[in-house]
């Protein structure tokens, strides 16, 4: 069972492409996390600063990395 790829309509918030391609945006970024952070835990927050996620490419491509910052 192969990768499926979806269009832009078809992405919410839950997909890891979207959350990160918004995140990391070097003109919008820290806002959006900051709107998401404030929405999900009801309270005013400060200055942020967003940290890209680190991924290591497996020896096999089709199957998935693994996260070594945990």
């Amino acid at each position: 069972m192969g990768k499926t790829q979806k269009t832009l309509e078809e992405m919410d918030v839950m997909d890891d492409f979207l959350v990160n391609a918004a995140a990391l945006d070097q003109e919008l970024g820290e806002e959006f996390c900051r709107l998401i952070l404030e929405t999900l835990l009801q309270r005013q927050i400060g200055k942020i600063h967003i940290t890209a996620q680190k991924t290591l490419q497996g020896i096999l491509p089709e199957k998935r990395g693994i996260r070594m910052d945990v």
